[in-house]
């Protein structure tokens, strides 16, 4: 009472009497009592800077001597009063604070020794409650004490006497004394933890109290770890106390204890008043903060959240140091969310993952027994999170299951729902957890469209094209920018402004339930983006891509980041891209001696480091944007009609045929301004796989590449200058014509449309194209096939007898006989069908009349072709040739003549095939020489390579210039001739393909002109005549009968002489190369041996000496000629006289 009353020095007296008499009747309890009031008086003088001395009660007690506070001093303390106010005025306070800090350990742990001899020797047991009370207050005067290095101040005397906290500065540097160590002091401080068996004793607030105070005086302490062992079984105490009153209260008001947290809300708040009126939850926001903080001394954070009330307001949060604060950092910005994640890696391996869920298991138990809607969110999603692994795997990474089982797993996900569903009851709207997981969105894609998807251009496309469309010999050799229509190939995607674009992204469950998204939707950077928001369900475990839609109302460029989502039971929030795996990579050590190698992961609390800020740093996940082009309005064109039954064309290989197809811009406003038709088939694929083939061969390389250039399909267009538009709702016709080729089956013809806006020559940058494919499917039959040809020299003798009766010197020049239709070299003229059938033997008599008909029409050939007719019906076969123009005799250089071309047509060839009959035709073609017979076989390949290394053993050069030979009299003779083919019944035609003709050496030499020409012929000198008119002894003279030498020619090469009689030798040399020739001409005469008119000299030596007695020769009969220019001829004269028959 006199304490309490403020009478210090006599509640000293009083105190010192009672601990005397305690103390002498062996009082435990009474006696540590009066010890603890003697010590707080102490105290209470030190506080109030009064002068004072220890008590001898208290020296007694511990027996200190007072010349020292340490444990090791075996001195006693003075019990003279007198000395004691002897001392001086000045430092007798010091003294006394001094020498009551070195009894003060001792002098505790005689108070807690005395109550716990209470409690076993007699029967005055100090309750539990009290016993940890004392127990504290010591704990905290000590842990006070030793946090100030052993001593008494002014602020922690403040601290002690008015719980005062100090202002927090500097710490002081720690000094060597013998003031019990943190330990000492902590093992004391558990001498206040309630045993098990006085659980019974204690109330669950007192028990909560102590724990509490426990934990707080741990954490001073600096001991976390024991703290949250402490705060752990604070909380196991408490879910019994709390779960037993909430049935009890649920009872009371005629509600079963197992009804939702809804229900038993809704009687309490009934009682209270309307939901809107009830202030949001302090004492709630109190127990939470406190479960955030023994959440926090587990190592989970829950700290960093952002919270807001009814009206949209941030909350103030607990800190793990009991303040509040108010968070200003978004927790869904993409800088947060990646320190977040690695701070969730970094967090499991700092303390153990199965305590961490323990206890966030315990805190639900408390936020529902309480009941508390928000906490059991709260720590709700944060248990799924800290179960989670929180890594982004790959498609072939196995490790991102969770730590709970799936039933556990769904048994939070339905308590969070069912919570949100109780909070939306209530009338508490803005109420929903934070989704746990922040890899949602693992990828965004475009899904471009199949037809529509637009494509880019350069400028320089259009001249390309412009070539392409006006040039034959074009194709898949000249690169065709609008037929590529691989949108993968842009460096950015393309969207067009005002249209909808799909895009399909790539959501991430690591969860075994079903995640509900109520909705999702795309974010970009633009505020002119309207993304379409849907619902979609995600399945357990999984990569699951749903399609979201996205309309951008202006053109330029854009970004998507992420999503915006809100999934059930969540609240909505911002999820960044992370479309490439990521999970932190540990931070390796390795010893430096011998040892063991270690890995290990720092913890969150070691950030700071700045070393291990920059290493986290750097393997921080980082979002991904996926970048866009947004282009201006495109037309859309789509096909109106075909002119094709089901898009599908019969033909014969060979045969042309035309069709419509009729075009529809659908578009309201924008024109299509360049509309660009371009083909493919399917015989572009096999040549492009025979021209892969290193083992052809120059000459086969070109038929194929020839045959690839000539495509299937052509545009019909009525000017090439003329790009066709098509206006908004417009429609436009265009005609394709389709050439029956073999192996073609189907086709397709790509629209490649735009608007340009400017004419073509003014467009400064790129364009974009759209594309309208148009499948086709093509039948193409056979119709008539060469199956063999010959080429064999012809004798010249018909020629020259066909000279013979044309020439007007010669007496039997007679019309020539033809039996069939002949035509006149400028035009080209058809049978009749009314004409009847000319057998083999006139038709080749006719052939033979048409030979010779010019000076120079000498020289001829014979071509033998196999015509097969393959189709069921009866065809007619027109053999067209060309007769060769002078120049073309002399060199050729055109390699892709028009063959139809009237003017260079001398006859043609009709047979009739009948169905699978075969039949040879025979075609008479003059000779010709070529003069650059040698030059390099051409390549019609766009990408001509410079050099080609040749994966075939090398020829030889004579090889190849015989192989170049071939070639090129190979391209003439295909350029003489033309065979089509026509069907009587249905008037269809169609050309015959001659390139599978294929030369010899021996056909090429039967077609060749050789270089030098020699033709010779004899006539009687001039001498002759004149000396036999005037000679009597030739018949001579007055009277007598005049004989004239005749020379009669038979044959071209053979002549009937007179004998003794002078004659002229004539030998004409013609040059028929390009290049000017030196000539040695050398004539030796000789005689028939009876071989049949050898054209090569006899080795007989007998038949040579005969040759000068039978045949003179006047003049040499080897003589170099001057030099011959190309064309020239130039005849030289020699005497003969023949002495005798034969």
């Amino acid at each position: 009472m006199y304490l309490l009353a403020g009478r210090w020095p006599d509640a000293v007296k009083e105190t010192v009497d009672g601990a005397t008499v305690a103390k002498a009747n062996n009082d435990h309890l009474w006696h540590g009592k009066a010890l603890d009031h003697l010590l707080v008086i102490c105290l209470l003088y030190a506080w109030a800077g009064l002068d004072f001395q220890i008590p001898q009660a208290l020296l007694a007690a511990t027996e200190k001597s007072i010349s020292g506070p340490g444990k090791a001093s075996k001195e006693r303390l003075s019990s003279s009063h007198a000395d004691l106010k002897a001392a001086s005025a000045k430092s007798y306070p010091d003294s006394s604070l001094h020498n009551l800090v070195g009894l003060l350990p001792e002098l505790v742990t005689v108070v807690q020794n005395l109550y716990s001899r209470a409690w076993v020797f007699t029967e005055d047991k100090l309750p539990q409650l009290s016993f940890s009370d004392t127990g504290l207050r010591f704990s905290r005067l000590l842990t006070i004490v030793e946090a100030s290095n052993g001593k008494f101040t002014d602020t922690n005397l403040q601290q002690i006497v008015m719980n005062v906290q100090p202002q927090p500065g500097k710490a002081q540097p720690s000094q060597v004394s013998a003031f019990p160590s943190k330990a000492e002091i902590t093992a004391f401080l558990f001498r206040s933890f309630p045993s098990p068996g006085t659980d019974d004793s204690l109330t669950v607030v007192d028990r909560t109290r102590i724990l509490a105070s426990i934990a707080s005086i741990l954490g001073e302490l600096g001991y976390h770890r024991k703290k949250a062992y402490v705060l752990k079984e604070l909380l196991r105490g408490l879910i019994p106390a709390l779960v037993e009153a909430r049935k009890r209260g649920a009872a009371e008001m005629g509600i079963h204890p197992a009804a939702s947290l809804a229900s038993l809300d809704a009687a309490v708040l009934g009682a209270r008043g309307r939901p809107s009126q009830l202030p949001f939850g302090e004492n709630e926001l109190g127990v939470r903060g406190f479960l955030y903080m023994v959440c926090h001394a587990f190592g989970i954070d829950l700290a960093n959240r952002v919270r807001t009330d009814p009206h949209g307001e941030p909350i103030p949060e607990a800190k793990p140091d009991g303040r509040e604060r108010v968070s200003k950092v978004p927790s869904n910005e993409p800088e947060a969310i990646k320190q977040r994640a690695i701070f969730q890696v970094l967090a499991k391996s700092f303390g153990s993952v199965e305590l961490k869920m323990d206890i966030l298991r315990l805190c639900i138990h408390i936020c529902e027994a309480l009941p508390d809607l928000e906490g059991v969110l709260d720590f709700s999603a944060e248990l799924l999170r800290t179960s989670g692994s929180g890594i982004a795997p790959g498609p072939e990474d196995n490790h991102g299951s969770p730590a709970l089982s799936i039933d556990e797993q769904l048994r939070l996900w339905t308590n969070i729902s069912r919570t949100v569903g109780a909070a939306r009851q209530l009338g508490v709207e803005h109420l929903a957890a934070h989704y746990w997981d922040d890899f949602l969105v693992r990828g965004v894609d475009l899904i471009p469209s199949i037809s529509n998807h637009p494509v880019s251009h350069a400028k320089d496309d259009l001249d390309t094209v412009a070539k392409s469309t006006t040039d034959a010999a074009t194709g898949p050799f000249l690169y065709n920018p609008f037929s590529q229509n691989d949108p993968a190939k842009s460096f950015k995607p393309l969207v067009v402004a005002g249209e909808e674009a799909v895009f399909r992204v790539t959501l991430q469950n690591l969860y075994d339930f079903d995640l509900e998204i109520d909705s999702i939707r795309l974010g970009s950077s633009e505020d002119d983006c309207d993304a379409q928001a849907q619902a979609c369900l995600v399945g357990p475990y999984r990569t699951q891509s749903v399609f979201l839609t996205a309309t951008w109302s202006k053109s330029g460029s854009a970004n998507v980041s992420g999503c915006m989502a809100k999934i059930r039971g969540c609240r909505e929030r911002w999820f960044p891209l992370f479309d490439r795996p990521w999970s932190l990579k540990p931070d390796i050590k390795v010893s430096q001696g011998h040892g063991p190698v270690s890995h290990s992961i720092q913890p969150a609390q070691a950030e700071g480091r700045s070393r291990e800020k920059d290493s986290r740093a750097s393997q921080a996940p980082v979002p991904s944007t996926l970048g866009l082009d947004i282009i201006s309005a495109l037309p859309s064109i789509l096909l109106k009609n075909i002119s094709l039954p089901q898009s599908a064309i019969m033909l014969l290989e060979g045969e042309v045929k035309s069709f419509n197809i009729t075009l529809h811009n659908t578009s309201e406003s924008v024109t299509a301004d360049l509309v660009l038709p371009t083909f493919k088939d399917s015989t572009a694929t096999q040549l492009q796989t025979a021209l892969a083939k290193k083992e052809l061969t120059p000459s086969e390389l070109y038929d194929v590449e020839l045959a690839a250039a000539r495509t299937s399909l052509r545009w019909l267009r009525e000017s090439d200058d003329t790009i066709p538009v098509i206006r908004p709702g417009d429609e436009m016709t265009l005609e394709i014509e389709v050439v029956g080729k073999p192996g073609l089956s189907n086709a397709s013809i790509q629209i490649s449309y735009a608007h340009l806006g400017v004419p073509p020559s003014e467009l400064k940058e790129r364009f974009y194209t759209r594309q309208l494919s148009i499948p086709l499917t093509i039948t193409v039959n056979a119709s008539v096939d060469l199956t063999r040809t010959d080429l064999l020299p012809f004798n010249p003798s018909f020629a020259w007898q066909n000279q013979q009766r044309r020439s007007p010197q010669s007496p039997s020049a007679t019309k020539p006989e033809t039996s069939m239709t002949t035509r006149r070299p400028s035009s080209m003229s058809t049978r009749p069908k009314s004409a009847k059938p000319v057998s083999n033997e006139n038709r080749f008599q006719a052939l033979l009349s048409r030979i010779g008909l010019s000076p120079n029409d000498t020289s001829h050939c014979l071509l033998c072709l196999d015509c097969r007719n393959s189709w069921p019906t009866p065809l007619s076969v027109s053999i067209q040739v060309r007769a060769p123009t002078p120049s073309a005799t002399q060199s050729s250089t055109s390699t892709s003549p028009k063959h139809t071309d009237p003017s260079k047509l001398t006859y043609t060839v009709h047979e009739t095939l009948q169905p699978g009959h075969t039949k040879r035709i025979l075609l008479l073609l003059p000779r010709v020489r070529l003069s650059a017979a040698h030059r390099p076989i051409p390549s019609l390949a766009a990408n001509k390579k410079q050099f080609v290394v040749p994966t075939s053993p090398q020829a030889s050069r004579a090889a190849q210039l015989a192989a170049r030979e071939k070639f090129w009299y190979r391209e003439e003779l295909l350029r003489s001739i033309h065979a089509t083919w026509t069907e009587e019944s249905t008037q269809r035609t169609g050309s015959i393909n001659t390139r599978k003709i294929r030369l010899s050496r021996e056909m090429v030499a039967a077609y060749m002109l050789l270089e030098i020409g020699v033709d010779m012929s004899l006539a009687v000198s001039s001498s002759s005549s004149s000396s036999s008119s005037s000679d009597p002894e030739h018949g001579g003279g007055v009277g007598g009968a005049v004989a004239v030498a005749v020379v009669e020619q038979f044959s071209p090469t053979g002549y009937t002489v007179p004998l003794s009689t002078f004659l002229t030798l004539t030998a004409a040399v013609t040059n028929h190369s390009t290049a000017p020739v030196h000539v040695l001409l050398r004539l030796r005469p000789r005689l028939d041996a009876g071989d049949g008119g050898s054209a090569f000299p006899s080795d007989n030596a007998a038949l040579d000496v005969d040759v000068g007695r039978k045949f003179l020769v006047h003049g040499l009969l080897q003589q170099v000629l001057p030099v011959l220019a190309p064309g020239e001829k130039r005849a030289v004269d020699v005497g003969v006289v023949v002495l005798g028959r034969g």
